[in-house]
């Protein structure tokens, strides 16, 4: 009996232990997305800063242990005796402690890689596609062969974990005289647990819970993914949050800075190219340091490059780092500022308008072309709710020889398909492509291997593999009737993992090429300071010489006078582009200014509220809280 009573005196004390153990292994998966990847936040985070993050961490940490352990802790100090009995403690402790705690390591693990190319921890939305047709698993095999030291690390980690708590250090322990002394010592230690339970998952006293944006307040945006951990980060956006509509000005000066309903200007530029085909190519993972269009003396996208110089060509930006965010960016102008993307968001219901829908009333065609699995990323959602009149996948590609035994159709057949399809489509169309090749885990045809150059990084060879396709897609196009009166528009959906310190820049991860193409035509250059993705369709729109109300969070490129900042958005932060400056805005106030010509690497942080640091933020203050407020209140086509 007094063994027995022993055990229920010792409990809180092994608690508290594992727990400790818990956090520990939390804190040094920390440690390890600085260390491997160390090349991005070395910039701006020497390594013996690491110490002072960990510090700052170490209240999400908290957070995330609390809520990783809820379960755990609340069975275990339950002020009952039947929770001595050894089945009870087994189960609770394999299913409450062990396999959540290790599913939070494998979390942090898991974005030891994939921040580099998220540059964010994961959020709750990984759910909405990990698992969409079955491509997780498919992927697999390539994740295990590509990162077998992840998965070998999680493992001694979870090894670790479990072999120091079934240690039992030497507690010294009290003894029970009745179940009544138990009782009545437990009921106020299960009270207490209850309340540090309660007071970790809040993550303090602060009016409002603990929250991913809150790291904002008391780091940089560079460094808030080292102080924020993945479990955390997953937990607290898995539910999708309602937006809150920030008040930077009056609604009246808010649309006199910037109005997203809009119409094409009435310039010498409207109608150039009316009643033209368009063709959207959007190219995976096609950074500006991949080609030579950034004054690189080698690059590995030579046609594209070829390209740039017959049509007009910018040093664009992407609006975000995820495919998924980039097709309604491109082909609506609407950019996913928010910590979930707006396909699979609660706000997915809302009325959009697209290119195609647009056009479809000025008589044109549309198609959407993913060489990849129906339903990947949601892209056949996308279409249909931005009035495709037609979607193209692997399955109606139909033909499995051609299969990269991951995504989906190789860019070269694919690519050639759709110039055979588009001869066969009703003109006037508008066709969006979308690439694949260059995608994880960067794979080229077998007879090509020996063949395509190889660079610092895996992808750059299938970057070399997907220019050659478009080489032969140009060529083809070139012989079809529709290729002379098409306008072709060439744009990465975001940029891939950093091959050099420029590319690793905060301006870098976000550098994309955007160039509009149109055979034997001289376009008007662009004019506008920086170019993003959400400027492609007002600019479509400007040279078809469409004249109806439409909704944008861009303006056409080119036309002078529009200035309105190219916008990147990332974990709460905003990044504001134009005129060779970048400002980074938390939400409330620029906390950083860099001059991207005198400074390149953004060391130099000259933000003192200059006229420059003002002109930016309050053009784009207005833009964000406008998004924000349409987004919310279902206005994302022209209020009439």
């Amino acid at each position: 009996m007094n063994k027995r009573k022993r055990t229920f005196q010792s409990m809180h004390l092994v608690l508290l232990y594992r727990v400790s153990i818990a956090l520990f292994l939390l804190v040094l998966t920390r440690v390890f997305i600085y260390l491997f990847n160390y090349k991005i936040f070395s910039v701006h985070t020497p390594l013996n800063d690491l110490p002072l993050l960990i510090w700052q961490g170490l209240r999400f940490d908290l957070a995330a242990l609390a809520m990783v352990n809820a379960a755990y802790i609340f069975f275990s100090t339950l002020p009952f005796s039947f929770r001595n009995r050894r089945y009870y403690r087994w189960t609770v402790s394999a299913l409450f402690f062990y396999i959540p705690n290790a599913l939070a390591i494998g979390a942090n693990l898991a974005d030891v890689i994939y921040f580099r190319f998220t540059l964010k921890r994961t959020t709750g939305d990984v759910f909405n596609f990990a698992m969409n047709d079955g491509f997780f698993i498919n992927l697999l095999p390539d994740f295990l062969r590509d990162f077998w030291y992840m998965f070998l690390l999680w493992g001694g980690l979870c090894w670790l974990l479990v072999f120091l708590a079934l240690r039992r250090p030497f507690f010294n322990k009290l003894i029970y005289h009745s179940q009544l002394s138990f009782f009545t010592f437990n009921f106020p230690m299960f009270a207490i647990w209850m309340g540090l339970l309660v007071l970790g998952i809040r993550g303090g006293l602060q009016l409002k819970p603990l929250s991913p944006i809150m790291a904002a307040s008391i780091t940089s945006p560079e460094r808030l993914p080292l102080v924020i951990n993945t479990p955390f980060s997953i937990i607290k956006t898995i539910k999708n949050q309602p937006l809150s509509v920030p008040t930077y000005f009056s609604q009246a000066k808010a649309l006199h800075l910037f109005n997203p309903d809009q119409k094409t200007p009435n310039d010498s530029i409207n109608g150039s190219l009316k009643g033209y085909n368009v063709v959207v190519l959007i190219l995976e993972s096609f950074s500006l340091e991949h080609t030579t269009l950034n004054g690189n003396t080698k690059g590995f996208t030579p046609f594209l490059d070829s390209l740039a110089h017959q049509g007009v060509f910018a040093k664009g930006i992407a609006n975000g780092k995820r495919s998924i965010e980039a097709i309604p960016a491109i082909l609506s102008s609407l950019p996913t500022w928010m910590n979930y993307d707006f396909i699979t968001s609660p706000y997915s219901g809302n009325k959009i308008n697209s290119l195609p829908s647009l056009l479809k009333p000025q008589g044109y065609t549309s198609i959407f072309l993913h060489g990849g699995n129906n339903g990947t990323m949601s892209f056949d959602s996308y279409a249909s709710m931005a009035g495709f009149d037609k979607y193209i996948g692997r399955k109606e590609y139909n033909n499995d020889r051609d299969f990269d035994g991951t995504w989906g159709i190789w860019d070269e057949p694919f690519l050639q398909f759709t110039s055979n399809l588009l001869s066969q489509t009703k003109q006037p169309f508008v066709a969006a492509l979308f690439t694949l090749s260059s995608h994880h885990p960067y794979k080229v045809p077998i007879e090509y291997m020996y063949k395509l150059p190889k660079g610092s990084l895996p992808i750059q060879q299938s970057i070399a593999y997907a220019d050659q396709s478009l080489r032969r897609f140009f060529k083809s196009a070139s012989k079809q009737p529709w290729y002379n009166k098409t306008l072709f528009v060439l744009v990465a959906d975001h940029t891939s993992e950093g091959a050099t310190a420029i590319g690793r820049t905060k301006a870098g991860q976000y550098s994309i090429p955007i160039i509009f193409f149109a055979p034997g035509q001289q376009l008007a250059p662009f004019v506008k300071s920086a170019v993003q993705q959400t400027d492609i369709m007002p600019g479509i729109l400007h040279l078809l010489g469409y004249h109806e109300p439409f909704t944008a969070f861009g303006e056409s490129p080119f036309v002078k006078g529009s200035n309105a900042p190219a916008i990147s958005y990332n974990s709460g932060v905003f990044n504001l582009f134009r005129n060779d400056s970048l400002a980074e805005f938390n939400g409330k106030s620029v906390s950083e200014l860099y001059n991207l010509t005198n400074d390149p690497l953004q060391s130099r942080n000259i933000s003192s509220k200059t006229a420059t640091d003002i002109n930016i933020s309050e053009k784009g203050r207005a833009v964000i809280q406008l998004y924000y407020e349409k987004m919310k209140n279902n206005k994302l086509t022209p209020q009439q």
